[in-house]
């Protein structure tokens, strides 16, 4: 509707409000090569986050439309399809990413820059409270609360950044890193609270499996990280920390029949 422009508007510019904030904050708590250390980490965690606005959009399309309490029980079958298939591919690229960040941070930059390290293990977390909190972004805009989200959005990032003063003053980009986390599980938390009456879909149920398997996956990593020697060997330990992800997967039956069908039928494009 067009007198959702300006609420659309404030929900685009939040995010950017939002970082800019702590960088501007940070760059007076912390020395610049701290600002640089957090700067580098959100870039790596972005390249994982390109995987949520794909649950956005599917959620999006699905609920477009839906006005009757029947559309809304089906909306919620699609919700659960879309966090259990989401989380079989979010949870290994965060407990990968999470294991291997030194690594992968002393091969790319050097020593020098391992402190990276820390804050990309911390900012993970933000990549699946982001995932679900955009899935809710979806219901709200396609049922027409836009403005009701805008709100949510406004507050919770405000507040967020008020509880980060202190956090950036004593810990750095260290507090930065955290910081970005809060504002993420605060923008969850008002929007389930706020959805949970019509949407009364668990986001829990779905991601067991997945996390034991991913977790199981990590020791392995960490295990073995101390082998990882160069690229190659690097290469293989994420070979390998896969395929135990994907038994562990098929032992606690993570996954069905009907997934497999479906990994089938897109790999034959038909």
């Amino acid at each position: 509707k067009q007198n959702d422009i300006f609420f659309f508007a404030i929900l685009s510019l939040l995010p950017i409000f939002m970082l800019w904030g702590i960088l501007l904050l940070l760059g007076f708590f912390a020395p610049i090569e701290e600002v640089a250390y957090f700067k580098v980490s959100l870039a790596w965690i972005n390249s994982i986050g390109v995987l949520i606005p794909v649950s956005m959009t599917v959620v999006f399309t699905s609920v477009i439309g839906m006005e009757s309490r029947k559309e809304i029980d089906k909306l919620r079958r699609y919700l659960s399809k879309v966090y259990r298939y989401s989380f079989i591919l979010i949870f290994p690229f965060m407990f990968g990413l999470f294991s291997l960040s030194d690594v992968f941070i002393k091969f790319i930059y050097g020593q020098g820059f391992l402190p990276v390290a820390t804050s990309i293990q911390i900012l993970v977390a933000a990549l699946l409270f982001q995932f679900v909190g955009n899935t809710l972004y979806a219901f709200y805009t396609a049922l027409d609360r836009v403005r009701k989200l805008a709100g949510i959005y406004s507050v919770s990032t405000l507040i967020g950044i008020a509880v980060s003063l202190p956090l950036l003053y004593y810990f750095k980009y260290i507090g930065a890193s955290i910081s970005f986390v809060l504002i993420s599980v605060l923008n969850l938390s008002f929007l389930y609270l706020n959805a949970r009456k019509d949407l009364k879909v668990s986001f829990v149920r779905p991601a067991i499996k997945p996390l034991i398997a991913s977790i199981a996956m990590a020791l392995f990593i960490f295990l073995v990280k101390g082998f990882i020697v160069s690229l190659m060997t690097l290469l293989v330990v994420i070979i390998l920390a896969f395929v135990l992800y994907l038994t562990v997967m098929l032992v606690i039956k993570g996954v069905s029949r009907e997934d497999l069908k479906l990994v089938s039928y897109l790999r034959r494009g038909k």
